[in-house]
Order: structure tokens, then sequence, then C-alpha cells
């Protein structure tokens, strides 16, 4: 358990750094030039980080991602009863309510403005990270066994997956 919980912290302040460096906009700076956005690793619900490799790309590079998982869908999309069913189910399995709502945050964000984009996935992981960093080790083993909880994840992970391979082609 304290290890587990070790674990937590050392990736909390991992994303910190991570969330600090990440920039998302529209595309644009002042000046003309190109915002970038940063995609590193995913925290899993383990409370470990994915690793991998560490993307910067343009925020407005188009991201295609494979299907988010059924139970992430509407959540995707913004409808305000499958945010709310989705919240709820999170709520119910032990998770705490701003956790909930940072990770259904962390899914509408995928496709704010209509499409997702580099940008976008950089902010829905920061907000996941955010999300799944306060929480304790059995809240953990509740959004693993969650279905909300592991289809957030999958979800979070095609994006994730997509968006290296956007940022690699965007090089």
């Amino acid at each position: 358990m304290k290890k587990l919980l070790n674990i937590v912290a050392a990736a909390a302040v991992m994303i910190s750094a991570g969330a600090a460096m990440a920039q998302t906009g529209n595309g644009s700076d002042v000046t003309g030039g190109t915002v970038s956005a940063t995609v590193g690793g995913i925290f899993t619900p383990s409370g470990t980080s994915t690793g991998g490799p560490t993307v910067t790309a343009p925020a407005a590079t188009p991201v295609t991602m494979a299907p988010p998982a059924p139970a992430a869908a509407g959540v995707m999309s913004g409808a305000p009863a499958a945010v709310a069913a989705f919240t709820g189910g999170l709520t119910s399995a032990g998770i705490p309510a701003a956790a909930a709502q940072g990770i259904a945050t962390a899914l509408s964000t995928l496709q704010s403005g209509g499409s997702v984009t580099f940008g976008n996935v950089a902010s829905a992981l920061s907000s996941w990270n955010t999300a799944v960093a306060s929480l304790s080790a059995p809240q953990l083993q509740a959004l693993i066994r969650s279905p909300e909880g592991r289809a957030a994840f999958q979800t979070l992970q095609r994006a994730r997956a997509g968006a290296i391979s956007a940022g690699n082609s965007a090089r």
C-alpha cells in the first residue's frame, strides 16, 4: 500500500511538470506562429505512468484515433445525459465527485470544437492525469473495476496513440 501511494505521489509530481509544459490553444499565437502542445505518458488506473514517447506538435494538428469505447462516446460528444450517467456510475463505484468530473472533462475535451486535435488530446490527458493522481489506492481499484473507468482509460489510450502518430507525422 505504501509503495503504491509513493508511486502515485511521484507520478503527481511528474504530471505537474508535464502539465506546465503543455500548451493548448486555437493553433496560433499572437505573432502568427503556431502554438504547440506536448503529449507524453498517461496514468494507468494502477497509478503508474505509461511513459513512452513524448511528442510535440502544433495544437491544431488533426488526430485520428480508434473509435472510443462505447461508454465514453456520449461523454466525448458532451451530451448532458451521457455525462451525468457516466459521472454517476463513477461516483457509485466509489470515485469522488471531483475526480469523476475530471475524468468526464478529459473525455469531453477530446472533441472540443468538434474534432480531435493534438491540443485537445494534451488537455484531456492533463485532466485525466490530475484526476487519477488525486485517487487513493482503494479508489484506484474502484476505477479499474468500473465499466466507466475502463472505458475512459481505453479511450484516452486510443487518443494518445493517435496523437503520437499525428505528432510524428507533423515533424
